[in-house]
Order: structure tokens, then C-alpha cells, then sequence
């Protein structure tokens, strides 16, 4: 990490993985993730400012990014109450805790009695359907579940698609992106 004070170049822009910008004019904040997007591979940017007790910040890491983690929560687990063998198969977890996962997150199973082919096998993806309960594959030709087991999050690789400073500027949130409070 080093900072820099005084006019920019492209040669030094050029040398960054991520360039950071603050106290910058709007045009030149255009003109910098322009040049940042136009990279190959691109270089980060990031502009912020702080306004007394209002401040911003944009960031823009290009049209493909890969990111590790998109939430930056520890990895949740559930104790296993039941999975049935259906199409899709439900999955109970213990009412003492919610289960805390989300649609579309990524899930692995060990230590289930019955239900064996879980075991060890490649994360799948859940639907949840409640505090308690998500869905997975069809399980109709899977063992019939007995008892116990542990369900557990796996961080997998999730491609993030950012939008240029300029065009943020035009429309600040992305089609069908939430409304702004």
C-alpha cells in the first residue's frame, strides 16, 4: 500500500491493483474508472469522500469480479431434526436455533446416520423454505434418513458484476437493484 499526493498519471495508475481516490472532481473521478475499467485485467477503483457527517464511496472492481466471500460471515452449521425422501428432499434442523442460511447458499452434510450419500459430497445449493427447513435434490432413491448429522455453509466463489462511475451517476442503482431510502 503506498499513497500518493499530486497529479495523477496513467503510468502510475496503470502500476496498482486497486486505485483509491478521495477530495477528486466528478469528471476526473469519471475519467480515472474509465481508465481503471479499461485495464485488462482491470484495476480496482474506489472513490470516496467524507463531508463532515455525510460522506460517500463507489466502488468499482469491473465487469467480472470473483469474489470469496459475499457476505463476510463465518460460515453457519445446523444440527440435523430430519430430511425427507422427496423431490425436492426437506431438510429439518433443530428448532432451538434458526438455521440462518439463505436461498442460493451452498451446503455440505457429515455425520449423517441414514441418509449416508450425503456424507462428504460436493456442496449443493439450498432453497430455504423457513427458519427450520430448506429443500435440496430429490432424495426419493437416497437411504432413508435415522438420526443426527450436521449441515454446514461453504463459502464458494460468487462473480460480482459492478457498473462504471459515469453510469452510476446516470442511474444510481441497477435495473431491477433495490430502491434507494
Amino acid at each position: 500500500v503506498s499513497a500518493h499526493k499530486g497529479p495523477l498519471t496513467e503510468d502510475l495508475v496503470a502500476g496498482c491493483a486497486v486505485a483509491v481516490l478521495t477530495d477528486t472532481a466528478q469528471a476526473e473521478l469519471i475519467r480515472w474508472d474509465n481508465f481503471c475499467r479499461s485495464r485488462s485485467p482491470a484495476i480496482g477503483f474506489i472513490g470516496a469522500d467524507c463531508f463532515g457527517l455525510a460522506g460517500r464511496v463507489f466502488v468499482d472492481f469491473g465487469d467480472s469480479f470473483t469474489c470469496r466471500d459475499k457476505d463476510g460471515e463465518e460460515p453457519r452449521s445446523a444440527i440435523l431434526a430430519g430430511i425427507t425422501q422427496e423431490a425436492p428432499g426437506t431438510v429439518h434442523t433443530h428448532n432451538d436455533r434458526r438455521h440462518g442460511f439463505q436461498n442460493g447458499d451452498w451446503v455440505t452434510f457429515r455425520e449423517v446416520q441414514g441418509m449416508t450419500e450425503l456424507n462428504g459430497s460436493e456442496p449443493r445449493q439450498i432453497k430455504v423454505t423457513g427458519p427450520y427447513s430448506f429443500t435440496i435434490e430429490d432424495t426419493t432413491v437416497y437411504s432413508p434418513y435415522l438420526r443426527e448429522g450436521i449441515v454446514s455453509q461453504v463459502k464458494v466463489l460468487h462473480t460480482m458484476r459492478f457498473f462504471s462511475y459515469e453510469r452510476s451517476c446516470v442511474q444510481p442503482r441497477p435495473e431491477g437493484g433495490p430502491e434507494l431510502a
